[in-house]
């Protein structure tokens, strides 16, 4: 990204990287060995899903960051960065579907803390995928 001078806006490069994303993060996850690919033809048309090969493996991301949102002591940032994520994607209740209402408020409270390119980020984050589910995501 560094390398490509003329286009280094945030929005730009969330774009360009949404279109390959999902196929490139399950396929480096089952060549890792904790997702299996599993395809399903219907019709004329094929879909790719991955499963988890090991569930507590799978889990356990999920597990550790409602953990960290009922510590006392802030997050460092890339955990931080990360829930500001979770966020900005409106996986909340996927991924801290036990999480408390104090987990909450603490959500709240450390996504305006973070460095200012990283709540750039999130912010960028939170539009493209506002942008994606208005124009029908496929």
């Amino acid at each position: 990204m560094l390398g490509e001078s003329q286009h280094q806006a945030v929005n730009t490069w969330l774009s360009f990287l949404s279109q390959s994303a999902t196929t490139s993060v399950g396929e480096r996850l089952a060549r890792a060995g904790v997702l299996r690919r599993q395809e399903t033809r219907r019709l004329l048309r094929t879909s790719v899903n991955y499963l988890p090969i090991d569930l507590n493996a799978v889990a356990w991301p999920a597990t550790r960051l409602r953990a960290l949102l009922d510590r006392p002591d802030p997050p460092n940032v890339p955990d931080a960065l990360l829930l500001g994520l979770i966020v900005a994607a409106g996986l909340t209740r996927e991924v801290l579907w036990s999480a408390g209402p104090r987990a909450h408020h603490r959500l709240n409270v450390l996504i305006p803390a973070l460095p200012a390119p990283l709540k750039e980020l999130v912010g960028h984050t939170e539009a493209a995928v506002g942008a994606a589910v208005l124009r029908g995501f496929p």
